[in-house]
């Protein structure tokens, strides 16, 4: 059986057991044991089935059973199992998937003699270093460090690639996890271990120890890492949790937590946000880094003693240098990305996306490594006295995640020694700065966790995103990541604080369809009386086109209050998209007496009149508008072309002119202008702001005749001769090829 067979057997299981479908799934699993070849397999086919049998017996004889239903779960659950069992069976020798080059190469390992091997590793290192400093073996000490990363590394691929968890290896790991001398920075990589390994295959046991961790482990880091994990595994498999029983116990127990309650809705938010990085990503590389280095030889220019070094962080000292920049637009950008990071946003990625190619990254393990100074790779790339400062600097900053702290240190130690100890004299002059956000964060509990949460989030976003071998791991930061849907965790995730966030969070930045989902989650669950929700609603539908359901919620706005302007000029815009002229021109109207000098909607009004040729009309409102529109001028240039349009040649060269000399004239102006000229003058004036015309089209003919060609109704009325349109065209190309603008 071939790799793709295999992965369409999957499916199928996938696909027929959230249906309880379970007859059917049997005969799609009988295929994927009978492949294998696997004696061991075949029992337990033989077993599940047996046992379905049983079942189904007993109900067809119509007695009760209380423990149908428990039955059931655990017959769909030992479905899965044996069917995961069966792919890694038959993939692990053909399939490049990292995940089964792991699995074999480590099969025959056992995890508790690894585990017994670090413990000795660890307990010689401790007995070396715990001699005096002067009579330190510090070669040994080096090479017992590495030798315990590498131990770690091992347990790490051994946990990630074990398949199911047996009960001796979950014991044996819930004892690491209830050892208080086992580092916590161990603990952490192991959690992180389990969740990549369910990633994966979904595995109980694993997902029951992180649960055992969150609740037992000491240490903040561990919990928290455990909690977001947690999370995560129950939306990638909400359709497999909700019927587990055990999981629904460790889950009772894990709410007794003073703090769960809290993590999980900093979860909640920081994974919500996690989905705007990209967005984030993109400001920064489109904008706001091309505006800076193209600004960069200016400013370089402005400065007097080419000698001296700019700091661009310190530009503000320079008041002329920050008018620059804020004329350059580049204050403004700041100012949003300063809102962004405040707002938990993911700014630095753009930095460090280019910083995982080190070789440090190539070990998985390793990205979900907490920052320690003490890692051989920190210890070799800087000598001991620039180490211990530059890893205590990068260690306090409170705004980096571990990836990122490793990268920054990775990519300073190939700085020349003068610009390290240039850039490491900054750092220290901030470093009481850096200490005083570090030491306020760890002082309150809760703003430590949510800032643990939301490193851990993004050192997973940087591995699931830009690990070089992501493919063979889940998208999971390509999902909607929509967490209010999964049932065991519904009743600790529907709370309305959380909800209203969320909703107004994907509003903002444009995740409509989400935003539509939890404000309609909130009006379903908690009969909102925020009526503002339903205009909210309304305008994320208008916004994405859906002009039909936008006009329904807009509506049942107007009933409640029937004299905002604001909705009844956007109810009026979407009858307009949907054709429905009447309808339209009704709240136009209704907008209108409302705020007789609303702008908008005078345009508007004029706009139903022109279309409806009925030109007197239609100026009355645009007058209106050019009256109390003294900055935009938005009423000029429907004044000149009504003006036209009704023969009034002079008032519309009038407008024209203003246009042309006041503001930047389009390609429709000059075209429209050329018209005037040659209704008014004939054809030897209007050529030259037709060739204007064509430039603006970017010399495009095909665009211009198309342009020109609208108009031949209108031009025929001014007595134009409808035979002479197409040499007039032919006469602007060849006027602007023999002389090019």
């Amino acid at each position: 059986m071939n790799l793709q067979e295999i992965q369409l057997h999957k499916k199928q299981i996938d696909v027929l057991l959230p249906g309880k479908r379970v007859f059917e799934a049997l005969a799609v699993l009988k295929r994927l044991v009978d492949a294998s070849l696997v004696y061991e397999f075949n029992n337990e086919l033989a077993n599940i089935k047996t046992s379905y049998q049983y079942m189904l017996q007993f109900f067809a004889s119509g007695a009760a059973d209380p423990e149908q239903e428990k039955m059931l779960t655990s017959i769909i659950t030992q479905i899965y199992t044996l069917r995961d069992k069966c792919i890694i069976h038959l993939s692990q020798t053909d399939s490049f998937d990292f995940f089964f080059a792991r699995y074999q190469s480590l099969k025959q390992v056992n995890l508790s003699q690894l585990l017994e091997q670090y413990n000795n590793i660890t307990n010689k290192y401790n007995l070396l270093v715990s001699a005096d400093v002067d009579q330190q073996n510090q070669p040994a000490i080096n090479d017992l460090l590495q030798q315990r990363e590498k131990a770690v590394v091992v347990i790490f691929n051994k946990i990630w690639c074990t398949f199911p968890l047996s009960s001796s290896e979950a014991n044996a790991l819930r004892g690491v996890f209830d050892d208080n001398e086992v580092e916590s920075d161990v603990k952490s990589v192991l959690v992180s271990a389990l969740f990549l390994g369910i990633c994966k295959f979904f595995d109980e046991q694993k997902l029951a120890l992180l649960l055992h961790a969150y609740c037992n482990c000491s240490t903040h880091d561990v919990q928290i890492r455990a909690i977001v994990a947690f999370v995560l595994v129950m939306y990638i498999y909400q359709n497999r949790t909700h019927f587990s029983s055990q999981i629904q116990v460790l889950l009772d127990n894990a709410s007794q937590q003073p703090c769960f309650q809290s993590d999980l809705k900093s979860v909640f938010n920081r994974l919500i946000r996690s989905r705007n990085t990209e967005n984030i990503t993109k400001l920064m590389r489109e904008d706001l880094m091309p505006n800076l280095l193209k600004i960069r030889s200016d400013i370089f220019d402005k400065i007097k003693d080419k000698n001296t070094t700019a700091d661009l962080l310190n530009l503000e000292a320079n008041p002329e240098w920050q008018e620059w920049l804020d004329k350059s637009g580049i204050s403004k950008k700041m100012e949003e990305l300063n809102e962004l990071q405040f707002e938990g946003g993911d700014v630095f990625i753009s930095a460090f996306s280019h910083l995982k190619s080190f070789p440090f990254f190539n070990t998985i393990a390793n990205w979900f490594l907490p920052y320690n100074s003490n890692h051989s790779s920190i210890k070799n790339s800087f000598s001991d006295d620039k180490a211990a400062l530059l890893s205590t600097l990068i260690k306090s900053a409170p705004v980096l995640c571990d990836s990122d702290k490793y990268s920054l240190c990775f990519s300073l130690s190939g700085m020349p020694d003068n610009q390290l100890q240039m850039m490491m004299n900054q750092f220290h002059a901030q470093q009481e700065q850096l200490k005083e956000m570090a030491d306020e964060s760890k002082a309150n509990d809760h703003i430590n966790r949510d800032r643990l949460i939301n490193q851990y989030v993004q050192d997973l976003y940087r591995f699931f995103k830009l690990y070089s071998r992501r493919r063979d791991f889940p998208a999971i930061f390509d999902s909607d990541l929509n967490l209010i849907n999964i049932p065991l965790l519904a009743p600790y995730m529907h709370n309305k604080e959380s909800i209203s966030i969320a909703a107004e969070f994907y509003f903002k930045n444009g995740f409509y369809n989400d935003a539509i989902s939890y404000y309609k989650f909130l009006l379903d669950n908690w009969n909102d009386n925020d009526m503002i929700i339903y205009q909210k609603i309304g305008f994320a539908y208008q916004l994405q086109g859906d002009f039909e359901h936008a006009v329904d919620y807009y509506l049942k706005y107007d009933i409640i209050n029937d004299s905002d302007l604001w909705n009844l000029q956007h109810i009026a815009a979407c009858y307009k998209a949907l054709k429905n002229n009447d309808k339209s021109f009704e709240y136009y109207l209704k907008a209108y007496d409302l705020k007789p000098e609303s702008i908008t909607t005078c345009l508007s009004l004029g706009h139903h009149y022109l279309e409806k040729s009925q030109l007197d009309e239609a100026l009355k409102y645009y007058y209106k508008v050019d009256y109390l529109d003294t900055k935009k001028h938005r009423s000029w240039r429907p004044i000149a072309w009504c003006s036209f349009l009704k023969g009034d040649f002079e008032q519309s060269r009038n407008y024209y002119e203003k246009i042309i000399n006041n503001l930047t004239p389009t390609a429709h102006d000059y075209l429209n202008y050329g018209h005037l000229v040659l209704c008014s003058q004939g054809i030897t004036g209007a050529i030259d702001f037709y060739v204007k015309a064509l430039n603006k089209f970017e010399n495009k003919h095909d665009v211009f005749a198309k342009a020109f060609n609208a108009d031949a109704q209108v031009l025929t009325e001014k007595g134009i001769d409808v035979a002479t349109l197409p040499l007039i065209c032919d006469t602007v190309f060849l006027k602007n090829e023999q002389n090019p603008q």
